[in-house]
């Protein structure tokens, strides 16, 4: 397979803050916050692993805290229709229902009702697939919903303002035949039912989408018919149903992460460029002017990493892949306030293609995927203390 194949004051006053951060955390040591300057540093820990080593796979921290995961890829390569569940409070592993269809490279969107919706992917022989499932936490089932119309995989889907998705793009892969989508599609969950949502302007796959603060979504990067990174961005405007382009990145990208920030901004970060090398180069996009602007460079060039925004609005980069096609244990914060990234504790082994959730007691969950030796059950807290007092981010 190939990798693309294969494929998150007062002494007292802060006392308290990093008592919060690493509640449940008896006998880790916590980390001094001697310095003024704004940082994200901290340590990370062993939790308990999944029952299943999983690699492209999906998650989504539910309404209760606990972080869902399924599907993917297991240490032999095998599709996997298998979920289970995280529980923070008591930092293991639970299996809960399985899907009806093994897929990997699929997404799952945690919906309003609390229940959520996974999407196409690949299925054993490696083509893409078209059905979409429900999964209810109350009864911990899964329920099969409205197909979509084109199967796809490394694709996105986005929660828009009234409740619906948008799926976007992706690879199209039938038997030898493949090809990257401009296709659009609107998921109801109230009807079960998918609807058209226009043409992207440019066809593409392995690129990222995030609602904006205006409610509509922009799509950036990815990979094109040609197999080359693509720098164009482009907007979806759900009032319209209508995409158009916007500026450009600076640097065409795929396989890159994107990042809600404050005031209407976006972070994306990394990703590999058309000479397959990972980038070390960041970006903001402005809502209000619609342009990027190039940010500071990461310490570590990072691609099928994740990026996860904490609760002080900081930015942590964590892993990804170096290369020679080595995982990488590397993580890094990003302050918005400086354009500055700062290097924080590695990881305690390499993670590419993982996954990463912000729980809600502040502390990051990174979970499986670890290329160089195949997929992993492996999981990991980040314990963050934080420097700087909690600033408010909106969330949308």
């Amino acid at each position: 397979m190939t990798n693309v194949q294969r494929f998150a004051a007062t002494t007292i006053g802060l006392l308290a803050l990093l008592l919060a951060l690493t509640a449940g955390t008896t006998g880790t040591a916590l980390v001094s916050a001697h310095s003024a300057r704004p940082s994200v540093t901290g340590k990370w820990v062993y939790t308990a692993s999944m029952n299943t080593s999983r690699d492209f796979f999906a998650a989504v921290r539910l309404h209760n805290g606990k972080v869902l995961v399924m599907g993917g890829l297991d240490d032999a390569g095998a599709d996997l229709a298998s979920a289970e569940l995280y529980d923070p409070a008591v930092g293991k592993w639970s299996l809960t229902g399985s899907m009806h269809i093994t897929r990997h490279s699929h997404t799952a969107t945690l919906l309003k009702n609390g229940k959520v919706l996974v999407t196409g992917g690949l299925d054993s022989s490696f083509s893409s697939i078209s059905t979409t499932e429900l999964y209810d936490p109350q009864t911990g089932i899964w329920s099969l919903t409205g197909s979509l119309k084109f199967s796809r995989y490394a694709h996105t889907a986005t929660l828009l303002k009234d409740g619906k998705v948008l799926v976007a793009g992706g690879q199209i892969q039938n038997g030898g035949s493949s090809g990257f989508a401009a296709l659009a599609e609107v998921y109801n969950p109230a009807t079960g039912v998918w609807v058209p949502a226009g043409d992207l302007n440019d066809a593409r796959a392995y690129h990222t989408a995030i609602r904006l603060s205006n409610g509509q979504v922009l799509i950036a990067g990815g990979q094109d018919n040609s197999s080359n990174a693509t720098s164009s961005a482009e907007v979806y405007n759900p009032a319209t149903g209508k995409w158009s382009f916007t500026a450009s990145m600076h640097d065409a990208r795929r396989f890159h992460t994107v990042t809600r920030l404050s005031k209407g901004q976006v972070l994306v970060v990394g990703g590999q460029d058309n000479s397959f090398n990972p980038l070390s180069t960041a970006e903001v996009y402005n809502l209000a002017t619609g342009k990027w602007t190039l940010t500071g460079n990461t310490n570590v060039p990072h691609f099928f990493h994740t990026a996860t925004r904490l609760r002080n609005g900081q930015v942590l980069a964590a892993g990804g892949q170096d290369n020679q096609g080595n995982p990488i244990n590397t993580a890094e914060g990003y302050n918005p306030a400086t354009g500055k990234w700062s290097l924080t504790a590695s990881m305690n082994e390499g993670h590419e293609n993982n996954i990463a959730e912000l729980l809600k007691n502040g502390e990051v969950l990174v979970a499986g995927s670890q290329f160089g030796s195949g997929a992993t059950p492996t999981s990991e807290l980040s314990y963050q203390a934080v420097t700087v007092p909690l600033v408010q981010v909106p969330r949308f």
